[in-house]
């Protein structure tokens, strides 16, 4: 319960190695082609975006402008560590002859190389460590020539104090740098490469505040006493009010003891190393210009040696004199010349003020050599015209002694051990409820510390810094720049003293001119079209994929929809209700039912001998309390219902009255009776208070009955009605139909009755609705039919299906990756986003999936409601028609998405020169078919009325328009009862049936497939109405040979090398060729009747 102190040990040790890559990417790198006899540097950091493929793989080179000079091309690389990778600072010590003097502009660019070349350039900070000035350029754009601009050379002045201090600038920058360092939980993956706050004190600080947190939210709850009367369930979680003010308000209580914590590691300097490790490379260089200068004076006289004494001096001053803004190569030529002239005569420049070294000194410290076989040489290691010091006026920033970050250490480990302490001594009087609450509260706590408050902190420090500070963010390394013990150097430096060498030398020469030139014109437009193919093989590629898995995902959810046994359920309820297998053999088929009696025929014999199962097959009783029904496999799920809808009759106009009285209209919601009877139909006695309706002839409002409106063949019932519900056992059933039968249940009123049962198969896990529908005509007749709804109300019962769970899910993460990408072609693209077919196919294609969505969490709201009403009511009739709508519409939207998502794939085949012909066809004839349907939809409407009436009376297949025209599109097809039609009007049908044959069968189907035809010989033969497609299969194809090892180009070299060789051996044959006088004349004849023919053309 809770979190342990052990937790943090296998935490801490995860960090080791990011420690190590931290220690590896701090400090700056020396520059490839450093030149050791350049003395003048610059520290140049170069800040990566944060952007997805950020980062580089290409060889970035610049040229840096002052007002003095300008360096020649150089490039950015290290070999010893990844650089320009995405988020990252990296640091570079650029050396040049002399100064450049205030710079002005940054020309950057890369050679485009490498498997990833693209990069996001953020900015470059550049420091002149001789005068401490510092110069910023912001790029904030990509090198790419992917990007819309396609540019990977940017030319950049250099940045304003107002581009520096605006609020967006400085916002971004400040933001951008706090999740990395102030964001105390991201900052254990992110953390600046340069900051003194390690690893583990971040992590130690998170491991305190989730124990501060854990002691503060268990003291507010008490025992396990009462319960909270507002409870919000999530499966097994549940979440209250309580809980969650409660765990707001524990993690604002755990804040200050963390802050504390969070600033005595932060501002605590480092701990000081031992005075032997910190003295040593001073006292070594003491001793030796000791020694050498003990050796010098020895055997001199007063005057010499006060001489001495004042040179020293001299050039001690010397040393500490500089410009403040820039440094003169005279001065500096002059101070070496000095320095040198010391060194020979043994004398020692340092200063005992040097021992206290400023923290701004921002000079290189080599190692000392060790071996110095010149002493006078070697007295000095640190070039000291090179260490010019600033005049930093500026305070240095309030450190803590060293000891504070031991005092944070305690602190941690007191606040974890009383935390630990308190969750066991109090968190075991909780009960399960509590402790479960408390554990939630927990949780929320964590999540508003790490989603809420911390980057709240970010965001309110990045506007204060943007709007009131103002000042450009330096980024300045708090890390010693001496080496620790068990360290060494990262880079070797080359000293001139290896430029004696001429391979060293040979080699700088080429590490100079190795930096990649400034593209050009003509190679970067053949660079954008070689990006532009990759670019577009690579999408290609990815929109395969995605659409491959994207339909399998949707087909897997398909088929998960519906069981492959739903058909031999229906087969079984078919046989045993409608065909009557388990009845009598003078039991009438329900789809033969046309009377009144044989209605209850059928209800007596095969409805309830199928759904009560009374003996077994050798006559015993069967005793068992289960609902099972005669296939001894299927439940019946409560009892079935009779619900019957009646109209009320109307005196009769002329001139009918004389012949009947009463006259009984078609069912609708105007004409249906809606009152109350007693048996029989009676009408109730208004004036007697003891009159009661009878509950088999009272009508039920929908809303009572949990009913609704059913669309049946000749009209809309609604979902009221008189109800019978059955009972659940044979004895109760037939009880309900002889009442029934008595009292004329069914009479001349009747418009319709409906017949519903619900089963349930436990094996398959299927429920089986059976509904029965009986149509009481105004003619007289009765239109039976049934329907069966076979689905799974609770689906996620097996592995199976919680495979399809996870399948759901996947397919949900693909239609937000759809609607992100939509969004972004929309935002680019914008109006002409919805010229192109397939941008509107997969609008359409997003807008089914989105409702798919919807309609499938409501059904499953329903499927539940559904359960938990045939758990509370296990023997009452429980109408499932509502669950079964949005079954059936989920079924819907699931398989016109997988018809739209199979139809899409199409599209991914367009770099196949048949599919893409055929697409281009069809956009190509899209408008001439759009007038040919006006004129197709004319003529078949024509036909319908026509058909309609002719034919409405005496055939069923056009007894409405709508059936009409059913009947015409099949007769399109060639499926149609001529013989009936010819039979029924012998003029009016065959002429009918022989001009629609003519009009539609022969002429304008002729006309359609001649406008298809005529675009697909126009799109063949125009290369412009073509798709592209096939340069990015060519390109495709290129690749996998140059995988294979074999290019298009060396194909092309061995074709034209055959083709040279067969010209010389030609050329050898006609050399070789006798002289021919008559040959001779025969060839000036030819050249002579060739200049005739082009005169007279």
């Amino acid at each position: 319960m809770g979190v342990s102190p052990e937790d943090g040990t296998g935490i801490s040790v995860g960090t080791t190695k990011a420690m190590t890559h931290s220690k590896n990417c701090a400090g700056s790198s020396p520059l490839p082609d450093n030149d050791p006899r350049d003395k003048y540097l610059y520290e140049i950091q170069v800040f990566t975006g944060s952007r997805k493929g950020a980062g580089t793989t290409a060889k970035v080179s610049f040229i840096l402008t002052g007002e003095k000079e300008e360096t020649s091309p150089r490039f950015l690389a290290d070999e010893k560590r990844p650089v320009l990778q995405a988020s990252n600072i990296d640091g570079f010590v650029m050396a040049v002859p002399k100064s450049l003097g205030k710079l002005t502009h940054l020309r950057i660019w890369h050679d485009n190389m490498g498997s990833n070349p693209p990069w996001y350039f953020s900015r470059m900070q550049i420091e002149d460590l001789q005068t401490g000035d510092k110069y910023f350029f912001v790029c904030e754009n990509w090198l790419s020539l992917d990007d819309d601009d396609g540019l990977i050379d940017r030319m950049i002045p250099v940045a304003g104090r107002a581009e520096l201090t605006s609020f967006n600038y400085l916002f971004w920058t400040k933001t951008k740098y706090s999740l990395a360092d102030g964001h105390l939980w991201f900052s254990i993956f992110k953390r600046p490469a340069k900051s003194n706050f390690t690893r583990i004190q971040r992590l130690t600080c998170c491991l305190s505040l989730l124990f501060a947190t854990m002691v503060t939210s268990i003291a507010f709850y008490k025992s396990d006493e009462g319960s909270n009367p507002k409870e919000y369930g999530v499966g097994p979680i549940v979440v209250t009010p309580t809980g969650l003010y409660i765990g707001l308000v524990s993690g604002l209580m755990s804040l200050p003891i963390n802050l504390l914590i969070v600033a005595l590691f932060r501002y605590s300097k480092p701990y000081p190393k031992k005075i032997e490790e910190t003295l040593a490379y001073r006292f070594y260089s003491k001793f030796l210009c000791f020694a050498c200068v003990k050796k010098k004076v020895h055997g001199m006289d007063e005057k010499q040696k006060e001489e001495v004494k004042n040179n020293m001096v001299e050039n001690a001053k010397k040393e500490r004199t500089r410009e403040k803004s820039d440094l003169d190569p005279d001065a500096v030529k002059v101070e070496l010349e000095n320095e040198l002239e010391m060194l020979e005569r043994g004398e020692s420049f340092e200063d005992k003020d040097d021992t206290h070294q400023n923290d701004n000194d921002r000079s290189v410290h080599p190692p000392p050599n060790k071996d110095m076989k010149k002493p006078s040489a070697e007295l000095n290691p640190i070039p000291r015209a090179l260490t010019f010091k600033k005049d930093d006026k500026t305070k240095k920033p309030f450190k803590l002694p060293y000891w504070g970050i031991y005092i944070g250490y305690v602190i941690s480990f007191c606040t974890v051990a009383v935390a630990f302490w308190a969750t066991v001594e109090f968190g075991g009087v909780f009960g399960p409820k509590k402790s479960l609450e408390w554990l939630v509260s927990f949780f929320i706590s964590c999540f508003e510390s790490i989603f809420f408050s911390q980057p709240l902190k970010v965001i309110i420090i990045a506007v204060i810094y943007a709007v009131f500070i103002k000042k450009p963010e330096a980024n300045d390394d708090d890390n010693d720049k001496q080496l620790e013990p068990g360290e060494e150097w990262l880079h070797s430096h080359m000293t001139e003293e290896d430029l004696k060498n001429p391979d060293k030398r040979k080699e700088l020469e080429k590490m100079k001119t190795s930096a990649p030139l400034p593209p050009e014109l003509d190679f970067l437009k053949t660079a954008r079209e070689e990006r532009a193919h990759e670019m577009a093989m690579y999408s290609l590629l990815k929109e395969i994929a995605i659409c491959v898995f994207f339909l399998y995902f949707v087909l897997m959810i398909a088929y998960s929809n519906r069981d492959p046994w739903s058909y031999n359920q229906y087969s079984t309820y078919n046989n045993m209700f409608n065909l009557g297998s388990f009845s009598p053999s003078y039991t009438v088929q329900f789809d033969q039912v046309n009377s009144i009696p044989q209605f209850w025929n059928w209800t007596q014999n095969a409805l309830l001998n199928s759904l009560y199962y009374t003996d077994w097959y050798n006559g015993d009783v069967f005793t068992d309390s289960s609902s099972l029904i005669q296939d001894k496999q299927t439940l019946l799920v409560g009892s079935a219902r009779l619900r019957q809808l009646r109209t009320v009759p109307y005196k009769c106009v002329a001139p009918l009255d004389y012949l009947i009285e009463y006259c009984r209209d078609d069912y609708s919601s105007f004409s249906e009776d809606k009152k109350d009877y007693k048996l029989k139909w009676d009408p109730l006695d208004a004036s007697d208070p003891t009159d009661i309706p009878d509950s088999l002839f009272s009508y039920s409002q929908s809303s009572d009955i949990d009913g609704y409106p059913y669309w049946g063949i000749f009209s809309t019932y609604g979902g009221g009605g008189y109800v019978a519900d059955l009972g659940t056992t044979m004895t109760d059933a037939s009880a309900v139909i002889d009442t029934l039968m008595e009292n004329n249940w069914v009479d001349n009123n009747t418009r319709a009755i409906f017949i519903e049962v619900n089963l349930y198969n436990p094996n398959n896990n299927l429920f089986g609705i059976c509904l029965y529908v009986l149509e009481f005509l105004q003619t007289g007749g009765i239109e039976p039919f049934e329907r069966f709804f076979i689905f799974r109300l609770d689906r996620y019962s097996n592995g199976f299906m919680y495979f399809v769970m996870a399948i759901e899910l996947i397919t949900m993460a693909f239609v937000i990756f759809y609607t992100v990408t939509e969004v972004k072609k929309i935002r680019k693209l914008k109006k002409d986003y919805f010229k192109e077919f397939w941008n509107v196919w997969e609008l359409i294609v997003l807008a089914i999936a989105y409702g798919l969505v919807l309609v499938f969490i409501y059904r499953s709201v329903i499927s539940v409601q559904m359960m938990k009403k045939v758990k509370d009511n296990p023997t009452t009739f429980v109408n499932f028609f509502f669950a079964i709508v949005w079954d059936e519409c989920c079924g819907y939207f699931i398989g016109i998405l997988a018809f739209m998502e199979t139809l899409r794939f199409l599209r991914l085949l367009r770099f196949n020169k048949k599919v893409s012909l055929f697409t281009s066809t069809m956009m190509y004839v899209a408008k001439p078919l759009l007038s040919f349907g006006v004129v197709f939809m004319s003529g078949f409407l024509a036909f319908s009325t026509t058909a309609y009436f002719f034919f409405n009376t005496y055939m069923f297949d056009f007894r409405t328009f709508v059936s009409t025209l059913e009947t015409l599109l099949s007769m399109m097809l060639g499926k149609f009862d001529y013989e009936k039609a010819w039979t029924t009007t012998r003029v009016a049908g065959p002429i009918i049936f022989g001009m629609f044959a003519l009009c539609f069968n022969f002429i304008l189907v002729n006309f359609f497939l001649t406008i298809v035809i005529d675009g697909f010989e126009v799109v063949k033969s125009d290369l412009s109405k073509q798709s592209n497609d096939y340069e990015v299969v060519d390109h495709m194809m290129k690749k996998v040979k140059m995988l294979l090892g074999k290019t298009a180009d060396q194909e092309l070299c061995d074709e034209l090398d055959g083709k040279v060789q067969s010209m010389i051996e030609r050329c050898n044959t006609l050399a070789e060729f006798p002289e021919d006088e008559d040959l001779e004349n025969e060839i000036q004849e030819l050249k002579t009747k060739k200049k005739k023919k082009i005169i007279v053309a």
